[in-house]
């Protein structure tokens, strides 16, 4: 069974089966979890890259400031990179975006492939009071 699979599951026993209040937390709390581990897999280029959003960029005058120009282009969000540096043969992470269907950091860089991405983590948040 597919973490997809066994979500489709649980939300089936919050939505039919589960009669306790405690089991529909129990059902909600695994639901997140499942998320969450979905969230933070790691995805291979080879399997696609970040969805991109049309963006647009004012271009100023350096001098009077004034707006001369618009650009438009497409970029995703900033996400997590796995890059292997083929010239030391290792591995790191950093981040990066698509723009126009290329690595902005890393695209242009002979000694760097981008290996793998994952969206960034959400950020830290205390444990308390956390509504599911």
């Amino acid at each position: 069974m597919t973490n997809q699979e066994a979500i489709k599951s649980l939300q089936n026993i919050v939505e039919y089966w589960a009669v306790r209040p405690t089991e529909q937390e129990a059902a909600k709390l695994a639901i997140k979890a499942l998320e969450q581990q979905e969230k933070d897999q790691w995805i291979p280029v080879s399997g696609g890259l970040p969805d991109e959003h049309e963006e647009v960029r004012d271009i100023y005058d350096v001098e009077s400031l004034a707006l001369v120009d618009t650009e438009n282009f497409l970029a995703s969000d900033l996400v997590l990179v796995t890059v292997k540096d083929s010239e030391k043969d290792e591995l790191f992470v950093s981040d990066d975006v698509i723009v126009n269907g290329k690595w902005s950091n890393f695209g242009a860089m002979d000694t760097f492939n981008v290996v793998a991405w994952k969206p960034m983590p959400d950020p830290y948040m205390e444990e308390n009071n956390i509504e599911v």
